[in-house]
């Protein structure tokens, strides 16, 4: 018999050393110990078989117990190596059961407490530490290779193998006990060695730890709803009485894969998913949505990420990246929940072309989630863009637009045509019943065909070149479009003829206008203001885009022309209708038509200026047909006369012409008489050939004629003169009205007491005279001898020159010519002044 006092202490201790481990438990043990004496007295190997029943794990105060329900060891220990071989250790309890062999070496760790170093096999696991998992992990067998401290206790895991079937898990970590447990765990499934043995969202999620992310671990049970995955990588920080912290990471491919409630899901995703820290993001680098009612959109780069997953609610942002028909994109921005284009009162067939699209929907994880918490916004990119409904009842065209919105707006922007008018511009429409109208600014493209896509037709040649002009639409309905165009006209040529105006290339002015397109374009007002033209009014034009009626309040061209008019079909052609203002014909520019232009078919002017001081003042004018204009009017506002204007002539008359003469300040005072006017223009504006016809006028104070009689001393004519008047049956003159001068180049007034002829000119400029003439008094018996004389002359006459301002010329008479026949008293005057 030997005594354990009798054995080295050494041996002791080192036999000790292998029972170290069964030191952090506490729980009942029974079994035997067998250990060799060797020749030397020396302990050898030992040999031991131990029954544990319930306890717990507990390598101090300060840790929460680990129960188990019983532990079976057989082992054997060579102090000579130091070697602890379990042949069997066998482990039941809620967390972990198991059966496993392996040998460690024994050392001496930092603390100077034991240390076991070595390799586990462990097989029949079922493991679920802490509860961490929705169900217990079953596994087959496992391989680990580790370190036990026991004073302190830890556990390091250098490599822990797990493995199910096909299914591997490498494991590395470690397990400690200080103030309460702490756990870190980091690995990842093998790829199985048969490609087609792939994960799925079940297997990963039975290794992801419900307490670990609980909210997210739900998102993804949910919204991933089949595939296969691979490369799962994850790691554990788990320390008593925090929330464990859980690093995941994996792949998929051919999954299915769901992110918002209501939404067709992505299909055919491939991608990765991840939870760093505290962001969870799911990835997919491929992807298709079958869009209801449409096609298939692309949607690789689709992505789903929680950027923190410890507030709560958590916020959940997708980012939606689709591309394929712009059809099937706006169906699916259309799609229940979210409703945009709805709200916005458009149709997803509203434009075609394919697009790229990038949405960010972002929503509070709750289960019921209610459509007023989701937030979304979009962005695009729209290729061969064709649209008859976007601008309502006009046709869009655009190789490339940009589109971007929200709940809350949508914005389309970039070039293209508008009904052939090219833009650059932007669409704002708000979302909403009580939503603005959608609004359209785009700077434009102003040429001819630009006004004829805004529905307004000119005559051809009004427009050349090509101009600018920023256009802003507002949109109420298909037959409610507000728009105001405004240019500064700068490249754009404008002509019209009817007026003699005309803009060139490289000249400016200010266009404005605004008013309503539909089936018909209206203008509520617009105005142009350029050098020489100042125009201002309104417009209607009927569904054709014909001319409808124009209205001009404001109508000023060059210095002969400011008036107000109407212009609207008429006859195939256009009618015009003048309405008030004033016209001056001697300023008139060279028109078409012979210098006079096509006359309008009605005349409302408070004054029409005919030359220089003399101008007719309430004309009214009315068509007479053939082209010509019935009027009306006063002289210098006194007496009045009526004619006939066409284009070829112009026909005065006057029923009191010496009243006439009056106003005109040519007769101070006078009394009767009927008067006939024709004038007929030579094509040169302002220049006329006249013929002028008076019938019994009675002339009385006529300034120029009694110095005439006076001169020639017939006191009974200047008697008449100043009294009754001397009566003339016969008044006629042939003349050129010029704006410079009127050209007497033969003129008579024949009465029973008097005749006289006359010629010469009168400049209006210098209000001078330069007249000739023969006066024959008794012209009842002296003009026996007229027909060898001019018209008004006698055969006794007097010839006579005027001379001087015409208020006071001098009068010059050459008493020798009356002794001269009448048929040679052209010796005594120059000639008559001809038509040049």
């Amino acid at each position: 018999r030997l005594s354990v006092a009798d054995m080295p202490s050494e041996d002791l201790a080192t036999q000790s050393a292998a029972l170290a481990w069964l030191g952090v438990l506490r729980a009942p043990l029974s079994g035997a110990l067998r250990v060799a004496i060797e020749g030397d007295g020396r302990l050898g190997p030992l040999y031991a078989t131990l029954q544990i029943g319930a306890g717990v794990l507990r390598p101090s105060e300060g840790t929460r117990p680990i129960p188990f329900d019983a532990a079976r060891s057989y082992f054997s220990f060579d102090p000579a190596s130091q070697i602890l071989r379990f042949t069997e250790l066998s482990l039941q309890s809620r967390w972990v059961s198991l059966l496993a062999e392996g040998a460690f070496q024994l050392g001496t760790g930092p603390g100077g407490g034991v240390e076991m170093t070595g390799q586990l096999s462990a097989s029949d696991i079922v493991a679920n530490p802490g509860d961490l998992f929705a169900a217990a992990l079953r596994l087959d067998r496992a391989e680990a290779e580790l370190r036990l401290g026991v004073e302190p206790f830890e556990l390091s895991l250098g490599q822990l193998v797990l493995s199910e079937g096909e299914q591997s898990l490498q494991l590395s970590g470690w397990m400690r006990a200080r103030d309460g447990w702490e756990l870190g765990l980091e690995g990842a499934l093998a790829e199985p060695a048969d490609a087609t043995a792939r994960f799925s969202p079940d297997d990963v999620l039975a290794f992801w730890p419900p307490l670990a992310k609980p909210k997210t671990r739900n998102w993804v049970s949910r919204n991933l709803l089949e595939g296969a995955l691979s490369h799962l990588q994850f790691a554990l920080r788990a320390s008593e009485g925090q929330k464990p912290e859980l690093h995941v990471g994996f792949d998929f491919d051919e999954a299915t894969l769901a992110y918002l409630t209501g939404m067709p899901p992505v299909r055919e995703a491939r991608g990765h998913a991840s939870i760093r820290g505290d962001r969870f993001a799911v990835l997919s680098d491929a992807g298709v949505v079958d869009v209801p009612g449409g096609g298939r959109l692309d949607v690789s780069g689709t992505a789903f990420v929680v950027p923190d997953i410890t507030v709560k609610p958590s916020l959940g942002e997708v980012t939606l990246r689709a591309r394929g028909a712009l059809g099937d994109v706006l169906k699916l921005l259309d799609h229940p929940p979210l409703n945009l284009l709805q709200k916005a009162g458009q149709d997803p067939g509203m434009a075609s072309g394919r697009a790229e699209v990038e949405a960010l929907i972002s929503l509070p994880l709750l289960k019921d989630l209610p459509i007023e918490a989701v937030e979304a916004s979009y962005s695009a990119r729209v290729l061969e863009v064709e649209s008859d409904s976007l601008v309502p009842g006009r046709r869009l065209e655009a190789s490339a637009l940009q589109i971007t919105g929200d709940k809350s707006d949508i914005e389309v922007s970039g070039a293209g045509t508008l009904d052939g008018l090219a833009f650059r511009g932007r669409f704002d429409a708000g979302l909403g019943e009580a939503a603005d109208p959608a609004r359209v600014t785009a700077r434009v493209t102003l040429d001819a065909a630009g006004a004829e896509a805004l529905g307004l037709r000119l005559p051809e040649g009004t427009l050349s070149g090509q101009g600018a002009a920023d256009l802003s639409l507002e949109l109420h309905e298909a037959d409610r479009i507000d728009f105001r165009v405004e240019s500064d006209l700068a490249g754009l040529g404008l002509r019209i003829p009817a007026l003699g105006f005309a803009l060139s290339q490289a000249g400016t002015g200010r266009l404005s206008a605004e008013g309503r397109l539909g089936e018909a374009l209206r203008l509520d007002a617009f105005s142009l203001e350029a050098p020489g033209l100042t125009l201002a009014g309104d417009l209607t034009a009927s569904p054709g885009g014909a001319l409808q009626l124009l209205s001009l309040n404001r109508l000023r061209a060059g210095g002969w022309l400011d008036v107000s008019a109407r212009v609207r079909p008429s006859g195939g052609g256009t009618a015009l209708e003048v309405t008030g203002g004033r016209v001056d014909l001697g300023r008139m520019p060279d028109l078409p038509g012979g210098g006079s232009g096509a006359l309008p078919v009605s005349v409302a002017l408070d004054r029409l200026e005919v030359g220089r001081g003399l101008a007719l003042t309430g004309f009214r004018g009315q068509p007479a047909g053939g082209g010509a204009l019935r009027f009306s009017g006063r002289v210098n506002g006194g007496a009045g006369v009526t004619g006939v204007w066409s284009p070829r002539a112009i026909r005065i008359e006057a029923a009191d012409a010496s009243a006439v003469l009056a106003a005109a300040g040519y007769l101070k005072q006078g009394s009767g008489g009927r008067l006939a006017l024709d004038l007929v223009p030579q094509g040169t504006p302002g220049h006329y050939a006249g013929h002028l016809a008076i019938k019994d006028i009675r002339i009385r104070e006529a300034p120029v004629m009694a110095e005439l009689l006076n001169a020639l001393s017939i006191v009974g004519l200047l008697e008449q003169l100043s009294g009754p008047g001397i009566l003339f049956g016969d008044v006629e003159a042939d003349f050129t009205l010029t704006p410079e001068a009127l050209v007497v180049h033969s003129a008579s007034a024949v009465g029973a007491s008097l005749g006289i002829s006359l010629d010469g000119t009168y400049d209006l400029a210098g209000d001078r005279l330069d007249m000739q003439g023969v006066f024959s008094p008794l012209y009842l018996l002296n003009g026996i001898g007229s027909v060898l004389t001019r018209k008004g002359e006698g055969l006794i006459g007097f010839n006579f020159r005027l001379e001087g301002p015409a208020s006071g010329p001098k009068v010059r008479v050459n008493p020798l010519s009356a002794l001269t026949p009448g048929m040679f008293r052209e010796i005594f005057r120059r000639p008559a002044p001809g038509a040049e």
